[in-house]
């Protein structure tokens, strides 16, 4: 286990050695953050029969967020071994393949899960300004985080894939 632990340890730092770790927690946050502002203000202080979810989960910004952060985390977990030639002596090395996948998988997943921090944020930030537990349960939070989690699992497993191939 403390091989798996080294390898996720490995791929995480990875992600935060140069900028490209930076740059897509900047992007995400951005559009995190204008997502946001474009609900707050399309509400313009009325009130809407839809929960708060349900209207912020519905920008566009956040499926772009949703579908293309994925393979940009995840496209280089592979390619990168093989383009920085650390492929042959990690293969060699006493751990097994499934070790290799499932760290670089769980190192792009709890970078994934990373991202959507904010998204938590603005939501408490949403159901502290309005009090009403009603609008914005903390079960429907829990859940929508869940699903996001999920989608996120499928992704990155599609996007490993996809790395491993090529």
């Amino acid at each position: 286990m403390s091989i798996f632990r080294a390898l996720v340890r490995r791929e995480l730092s990875a992600f935060f050695q140069g900028p490209t770790g930076f740059i897509i927690i900047a992007a995400v946050m951005f559009l995190i953050g204008l997502g946001f502002l474009v609900v707050l203000s399309g509400l313009n202080g009325e009130a809407t029969p839809m929960p708060v979810t349900q209207v912020f989960y519905g920008t566009y910004f956040f499926w772009v967020i949703l579908l293309l952060i994925a393979p940009v985390i995840t496209m280089r977990s592979f390619a990168m071994e093989r383009a920085s030639g650390t492929y042959e002596s990690l293969m060699t090395a006493p751990v097994g393949d499934w070790q290799v996948v499932l760290s670089k998988f769980t190192g792009a997943l709890i970078f994934y899960m990373i991202l959507w921090v904010p998204l938590l944020v603005c939501s408490m930030v949403v159901r502290f300004y309005v009090g009403e537990s009603a609008v914005l349960g903390l079960g429907t939070m829990f859940t929508s985080a869940l699903g996001i989690l999920m989608v996120g699992c499928l992704y990155m497993s599609i996007g490993c894939f996809a790395s491993a191939l090529t």
